[in-house]
């Protein structure tokens, strides 16, 4: 699973999920239980030229500081030297809903009543989501939706930049 999330100005805009494609056009399944997660930071405070960084604690999370949201050049690179390519998009947004919800509610007879969705309903998105994704579906809201890591990271550019 590899997630793709934009912050303007702070707060979360965009998600998105990718899974690499198999020969048979098929979500490969081995590749898919590896997690990466790419952070677009963007801010004002910033210079033009991307600022790539790349937590060598954890190779799997990644953070490009810019002005703008055109960083597909560092998403390309980061991707390439992961050997991913062939991409195709996991989940649907009605899926990222359910997910951001059980992120913030963590009950799911809530969680659904929040959707305006049956429970069964709610339960079978959670279903679909923990087949795409190959783990449970609270782990993906969590891996997906916790920003604490990129409010860290804006506190750190924040204090360095003047």
């Amino acid at each position: 699973m590899i997630v793709v999330r934009s912050f303007l100005d702070g707060n979360l805009s965009n998600v998105d999920t990718w899974g690499t494609m198999s020969p048979l056009n098929d979500v490969a399944t081995e590749a898919s239980s590896e997690k990466l997660q790419i952070n677009l930071i963007i801010k004002e405070c910033l210079n033009n030229e991307p600022h790539l960084i790349d937590n060598s604690n954890n190779k799997s999370i990644y953070y490009v500081g810019t002005k703008s949201n055109d960083c597909q050049r560092h998403i390309a690179d980061i991707l390439l030297s992961k050997k991913l390519i062939g991409l195709t998009k996991l989940l649907s947004n009605r899926e990222l809903d359910v997910l951001k919800s059980l992120f913030i509610i963590k009950n799911a007879k809530q969680c659904a009543k929040n959707l305006h969705i049956s429970e069964r309903t709610f339960a079978n998105h959670r279903f679909n989501i923990t087949k795409k994704l190959n783990i449970p579906a609270i782990e993906a809201a969590d891996f997906i939706f916790n920003c604490s890591n990129v409010n860290l990271y804006n506190l750190i550019i924040d204090d360095v930049l003047p």
